[in-house]
């Protein structure tokens, strides 16, 4: 009778049809961007077809695990969108993204009051995403429930780069708005507007200068990121103790304001140890478009804390479909012929990753600010680029820089080991952002 029903459920099953691929929602047989936005709308519920690690939860680490798969089974990416071939008799004219390479409203948590409204009418850029999904620029003027702070011209001060590496004449007035909810916060500053999450995925959100119509942020990953930290631990299985921070909660920050700007920390306490501490601290510029964030770890624990590492944005993870360049201070690359971006060109190769540019870094021959970076971002005929400096290495021992392509995105970003920690001692890295446009 087993056998019986063995075979009859086997008959139901339609001759060479393929297995389930895990993470293929839609069921067309291929993992992309339609799955993705599938995955997006889920999160943070309890959708077991999305719980793709087991938990009983649709997060980051569902994310994450998608992202395995696809890296596992690249055949089952579609091929590269014709319309992100640039012709060659035409580099510049013409070309044009996908609509499935749109970037997609960032994943904002369930709790979040803020709005972002559309652009004014005298502001609209010459180039907007043109799918439903997109997300629209936040507003020049913060919204009416906002701490509005308007300070006179100051006297620079912290963390700032020297005056020879700054492009831009400070703006007089200077203002900044900060808006907060538990778990995510908004400033709009006189150039530019930024969106940090304290819950996971733990970063910056969303970064564009006033008028700009593309974040420079993936869709669903963030910049200024803390991704990484370990120290040495013989007690553990690996000879250390770590742990993924992005993906952690974090506290919603300390907000310090000053006729400058304003300074965001984020903490969290025992983090692997009891007494470890780790900060992150956004120094905003109000007067020019350019910030600095600084990694922190604080050691009073009453034991050494051996060789600390940490990966952390530098500037993290762009937005990749509309990436047109990344850079080192040595090297610059460019999506290979004959494709229009980045994504295109991972899509082609299939492969689960490939390192585009890397740079090392000497502490003993080298000044800090000789490690730099940047990402160009292309809107019709405007660039948008993110540079970014190392301004800041206490305790650093060694790092290096990296952009890396995959097929879901580029991820660029720093590499630090640094001295062990006594107890009472602390190391600091800082990374200098500046953002800047044109044609």
């Amino acid at each position: 009778m087993i056998l019986l029903l063995v075979l009859v459920l086997l008959s139901l099953v339609p001759v060479g049809a393929d297995p389930p691929l895990p993470g293929d929602f839609n069921q067309d047989q291929q993992l992309d961007q339609a799955d993705l936005q599938l995955l997006r709308a889920a999160l943070g519920s309890a959708d077991s077809r999305y719980d793709l690690n087991g938990d009983s939860r649709v997060d980051l680490g569902d994310f994450f695990r998608w992202v395995d798969e696809v890296e596992a089974a690249p055949e089952a990416m579609p091929a590269p969108d014709s319309a992100a071939v640039i012709s060659p008799s035409s580099p510049d004219e013409g070309a044009a993204v996908p609509d499935t390479a749109l970037p997609l409203q960032p994943v904002l948590p369930a709790d979040t009051t803020i709005s972002v409204p559309v652009l004014p009418p005298d502001s609209t850029p010459s180039v907007l995403p043109a799918s439903a999904d997109s997300t629209a620029l936040p507003p020049a003027a913060p919204p009416l429930d906002s701490t509005l702070f308007v300070p006179p011209l100051p006297q620079d001060g912290g963390l700032v780069l020297p005056d020879t590496t700054r492009p831009f004449q400070p703006v007089s007035p200077a203002y900044y708005a900060v808006s907060t909810t538990h778990q995510t916060t908004t400033v709009w500053l006189t150039g530019y507007t930024i969106v940090l999450h304290n819950t996971k995925p733990f970063g910056i959100a969303s970064l564009r200068l006033k008028g700009q119509p593309v974040d420079f942020v993936h869709p669903s990953l963030p910049i200024g990121d803390w991704e990484w930290f370990w120290f040495g631990d013989p007690a553990q299985p690996e000879g250390r103790a770590k742990i993924k921070l992005l993906e952690q909660t974090w506290q919603p920050p300390e907000v310090e304001r000053s006729e400058e700007g304003v300074v965001l920390r984020f903490r969290r306490q025992n983090v692997l140890r009891r007494g470890v501490e780790v900060e992150m601290a956004c120094h905003l510029d109000a007067r020019r478009p350019e910030f600095t964030v600084e990694y922190t770890i604080r050691n009073h624990s009453g034991q050494l804390l051996i060789s600390p590492y940490m990966m952390v944005g530098f500037p993290g993870f762009a937005n990749q479909p509309w990436v047109e360049e990344v850079s080192t201070a040595e090297k610059v690359r460019r999506p290979a012929h004959p494709f229009a971006d980045f994504l295109a060109e991972a899509k082609a190769r299939k492969v689960a990753d490939y390192l585009l540019l890397r740079q090392d870094w000497d502490p003993q021959t080298q000044a800090p600010e000789a490690l730099r970076g940047a990402v160009v971002l292309r809107a019709g005929d405007q660039e948008y680029t993110l540079a970014t400096t190392l301004v800041a290495a206490a305790g650093l021992k060694g790092a290096y820089i990296a952009h890396t392509n995959k097929p879901l995105y580029l991820t660029s970003h720093l590499y630090a080991f640094l001295q062990s920690l006594g107890e009472g001692q602390s190391r600091s890295v800082a990374v200098h952002y500046v953002l800047s446009s044109g044609n």
